[in-house]
This record gives structure tokens, C-alpha cells and sequence, in this order.
């Protein structure tokens, strides 16, 4: 019989050269120290060389992710690239040619999105700067401030507690028009996937939510949620067994159900009222309860967090065929074009979108605050499904990293992403504040620290490197090598900036910009966590 199997008997006099782990041998020629133990922090226990992020063969084949939360963000910190790069070569490069390739809503987008970043005027330049600040940060304003200063000075644990619960009822309650947003794109997608026989009576469900409702009332639509539409979807997914798609979005769907529960009206003056009535807060909180209270209210209605008025909503309603209003938008003239718009608008019959009267419902125009955040959130979102060309779909998914990745958790930094045009040049900035730096004195109030990097189409990179208190500022600017040997003028031209604006220096330095560094390197203390337990599976 032939021996298939290839079965023979091993000759035991070949010199094999095998190498045995064991021999003293061997273990002589390799005196590499393999997962050393370090006692200030948890290491692997399974003998394999190499940090505990892993490596590409366990990312393949592996079970476990070794890899913490908080390390993956820590490395798509150091991987992200320079999201400002590819910004500018998007908006101020590549959209020409998306424009010229015929993709005719995502130009008319772009060139939205450029008028809304156009400046005139450095006051014009400062308050859209200031605008995208109070779009990004939610919690400003003298109460949060006051907030601020009164849990800096060792609060009790009880006001800790109703600081905590108010500031998560106020960030439910102004964001309400997204929430609303977010589940009525939830019941959208849901009704597709739900079997045929299923869908009109759950469309009819979601057809009787007040999609438009105002910040922080609720009461409507959460007996809505809470009495049919979810009931609706629980027995649905245990009738038909579907622990699919259907149950993930209804999770989702949830999920945002409860968050906008918990942002009612009633419930956010409950818990102002719980946080006034402290006694540490009362006795340090030097302002009027009840006129902050309206303050926070109108600052976290619908119509501040999602405005309707803004140079782009009205160029929304531009037609296509008033030759006209196309006309005065490709030149750019915003005050003719406001003045067109304006007598075009009956519906208010001679009032503004804000209640004004005359042109001085339109002087808000004039700088669009949230114009640009929800415009280049729209061009993200259509560039990333492809309407943008196949070719640039990476490119909008950088950028949206990115963008998601200085917004996560773990990021203790505020970061603005602030383009613009201003005297005929590009202009792409980006910024990143710690509003609670460390102290450099000890006595005095509370110690900023900017990390400012700007790109002008005609000079260059420059860095800036800004830490803040008490008025007295600590300032590194870095410039591109052509200006280099003009540092004494530079240096004296923003020392007069300072100056002018009541800010005194102790340190201002002007030197030669050698290489970009990261956010990492000037904040060291986002790696402050580095050394904790992993925990992600």
C-alpha cells in the first residue's frame, strides 16, 4: 500500500541543530530582558514583549483588545495628522474644483460656507471669532463663570452633587432641537427596516411628534415616547424575534428618548432652585438667582442653540431663478443682498426673523455665528457620503476624525477650528484653550493657556504659545523663517497689541518656526492618564 500519509522514521543520527529554551546555552546568547516589571504601574502577564496597545497580529486574530480607552486615544492623538493642513487644502483648494466638476448642491454649499468666513474688517473678524466661541462652548456667561469661581474654593460635596445634576439637566435642556433631530432621523431609518405590514402604524406614530418643539417642552412628546412609540418597538422586536438592526436603533433611540426627558423645563428649574438653595452657594454667589435663571433659559432656547436667521438660512430661501438675488450672491454684497431679502420677506409683514423692525433686523447678519458650524457640519456629512466625488470621501473622514477626536472625553482642552478670508488672503487657524491651567503664582485668579496655529496663504505657518493671569501674559510666538529676521519689529508691534488691550507681559518671545508640534507636547497633561488600567475588550 502506498504510504499516502508520508509516514517515515525520523534518522537519529541527522543533525537537526534544534535549539532548546531551556539550555543555558542558548539563554547566554540572549540576554534581552523580556516584560520587565514596573511597580508604578499594571503590566502584562503574558510574557510577550512589546506595550500594551499590542501589536498588528493580535488586532487581526486576537480576542482580547489590550488596548485602553484611553490609550486609543492617546494614539489617533499622535495619528491624526495636521487636521488644519487638510482643512485648508479642502475649503480654500479642493472645493474649486469640486465646484468646476458640476456637483451642483455641494458647491452651492461651499460657496455658502465661504461667504459666511468672508471678513471685512478686524471688528468684523473679532466677533465671528467671538461667536464661534459661544457656539462651541456651551457653558459661558457671568453665572457659569460665578459657577466657576465658587466650586474652585473646596465646595462641599453637596454642592459638587447639585452643581453635577444641574449641569446635565441645562446641557439636556439646550440641546433639545438636536435630540429631536437625532430621533426623528432614528424613526426615519427604523420605519425602513421594520416589515411592511408594521410600518404605516409606526409612521403614523412618529408623524404625531412635535418635531419642532421648543427647548424644554417636553411634556407632549414624552408621553409620546414613553406611552406608544417605544411600547410599539419593544413588542415589535419580541413578536417578530428581530434583534437586529431594528433593536440597535431603538436602543439609540432611547437613549436620546431619556435625555431629552430629563431636559424639561420643570425639571431644570427644580434643580436650579435645589442648587440656589445651598448654603456655600447662596452665601458666595453675589448675583440675582431669578434673573440668571431667565438668562440660561433664553440662552439655551431653540431659537439661540438652532437659529433660523443667519446670511446662509436666508440664502436658503434664495430661488434659483431670481437672476437678481444670484447676482448680488456671487459678488458677495451682503448689504445689498440683506436689503433684497428683506423686501422679499412677507411673512413677517415688515418684521425680521428676530422681531426687529427695519434694517436692524438684519444688522445681526452681518457676522454668522453658527453659519459656519452648521455648514461645514453639512459639507462633512454630504463630502463623506460621496457627493463630493469618490475621491475626496478619505479626506472629509480624516477631517471628521479629527474633529470627533478634539472633541472626545478625554480631551481636557477647548479647540476651535476658525477659517477665513480676510484682504484677499486664506487664512486657517486653530486653537486650543485650557481654561484651568496650572498656576505659575500661586496667589492671584485663574491661569489660561492658548495654543494658537495659523496658516496665512501669503507668509506662512506661525505658532503661538499664550499662558494668561491676572491680565499678565507669558508669550511665545513662532513665525515662518522670511520674518524671522524681523523679530525686534514684530515683537514690538504685538507687545503694542498687548498693551492696547490692557494686557501686561513678562515673557515675549519671537523666534523662527522650525516644525509643527503637537497639542500633545504643549498640554503634557493629556497623557496624564496614561497610566491607568486597561479596560478595553
Amino acid at each position: 500500500m502506498a504510504n499516502i500519509l508520508q509516514v517515515t522514521t525520523p534518522n537519529l543520527n541527522e543533525n537537526r541543530n534544534l535549539l532548546n529554551p531551556q539550555d543555558p546555552k542558548y539563554n547566554a546568547a540572549n540576554q534581552a530582558v523580556h516584560n520587565p516589571v514596573d511597580p508604578t504601574r499594571v503590566v502584562r502577564a503574558d510574557g510577550r514583549d512589546g506595550e500594551q496597545t499590542g501589536n498588528n497580529q493580535d488586532a487581526l486574530f486576537g480576542a482580547v483588545n489590550y488596548e485602553s480607552n484611553y490609550g486609543a486615544f492617546i494614539k489617533g492623538l499622535g495619528e491624526s495628522g495636521d487636521l488644519s493642513s487638510i482643512m485648508e487644502r479642502l475649503l480654500f483648494s479642493d472645493m474649486a474644483g469640486i465646484q468646476e466638476a458640476g456637483k451642483t448642491e455641494v458647491g452651492a454649499l461651499v460657496e455658502k460656507l465661504l461667504l459666511s468666513i468672508r471678513m471685512d474688517s478686524p471688528q468684523e473678524l473679532v466677533e465671528f471669532m467671538q461667536g464661534q466661541r459661544e457656539v462651541q462652548a456651551r457653558f459661558t456667561g457671568d453665572f457659569f463663570n460665578s459657577l466657576r469661581s465658587i466650586l474652585s474654593q473646596n465646595p462641599s460635596e453637596s454642592l459638587k452633587e447639585a452643581a453635577l445634576y444641574f449641569l446635565k439637566g441645562y446641557n439636556d435642556y439646550s440641546s433639545g432641537a438636536h435630540l429631536l433631530q437625532q430621533m426623528q432621523s432614528l424613526t426615519r431609518d427604523i420605519g425602513q427596516l421594520l416589515l411592511r405590514s408594521y410600518r404605516e402604524e409606526f409612521q403614523d406614530l412618529a408623524n404625531a411628534m412635535d418635531w419642532q418643539a421648543a427647548n424644554g417642552d417636553t411634556q407632549q412628546n414624552v408621553g409620546l415616547l414613553n406611552n406608544r412609540l417605544i411600547p410599539f418597538l419593544a413588542s415589535y422586536i419580541s413578536s417578530t424575534h428581530d434583534y437586529g438592526a431594528v433593536r440597535e436603533a431603538a436602543m439609540l433611540l432611547i437613549f436620546h428618548a431619556v435625555r431629552y426627558q430629563n431636559g424639561g423645563k420643570k425639571g431644570l428649574e427644580k434643580l436650579f432652585e435645589n442648587l440656589i438653595n445651598n448654603r456655600t452657594f447662596s452665601r458666595l454667589f453675589k448675583g440675582d438667582p431669578q434673573a440668571s435663571l431667565e438668562e440660561l433659559l433664553r440662552f439655551g432656547s431653540r431659537e439661540v442653540q438652532r437659529p433660523t436667521d443667519g446670511i446662509s438660512s436666508w440664502l436658503a430661501e434664495v430661488q434659483e431663478g431670481s437672476e437678481e438675488l444670484e447676482a448680488l450672491k456671487r459678488e458677495g454684497n451682503l448689504d445689498e443682498l440683506e436689503d433684497a431679502l428683506y423686501q422679499r420677506s412677507g411673512d413677517n409683514e415688515g418684521q425680521g426673523l428676530s422681531g426687529e423692525t427695519g434694517k436692524n433686523a438684519t444688522s445681526s447678519l452681518q457676522t454668522p455665528n453658527r453659519d459656519f458650524a452648521d455648514g461645514i457640519a453639512n459639507l462633512l456629512l454630504k463630502g463623506a457620503n460621496g457627493q463630493a466625488g469618490l475621491e475626496n470621501v478619505q479626506q472629509f473622514y480624516t477631517i471628521m476624525n479629527g474633529m470627533l477626536l478634539n472633541e472626545s472625553v478625554y480631551m481636557p482642552l477647548l479647540h476651535f477650528l476658525l477659517p477665513f478670508q480676510y484682504e484677499e488672503n486664506n487664512v486657517m487657524s486653530e486653537m486650543w484653550i485650557d481654561p484651568d491651567a496650572k498656576k505659575e503664582k500661586e496667589e492671584g485668579g485663574r491661569a489660561i493657556k492658548v495654543f494658537l496655529k495659523f496658516d496665512i496663504q501669503s507668509l506662512g505657518k506661525f505658532e503661538m504659545l499664550m499662558t494668561l493671569q491676572d491680565r499678565e501674559s507669558r508669550l511665545q510666538l513662532l513665525v515662518p523663517p522670511q520674518l524671522a529676521k524681523q523679530d525686534k519689529k514684530i515683537q514690538t508691534e504685538v507687545a503694542d497689541i498687548l498693551k492696547k488691550n490692557g494686557i501686561r507681559y513678562s515673557q515675549l518671545m519671537v523666534r523662527e518656526r522650525v516644525r509643527d508640534r503637537r497639542v500633545d507636547e504643549v498640554f503634557p497633561e493629556i497623557r496624564e492618564k496614561e497610566r491607568t488600567i486597561n479596560v478595553r475588550i
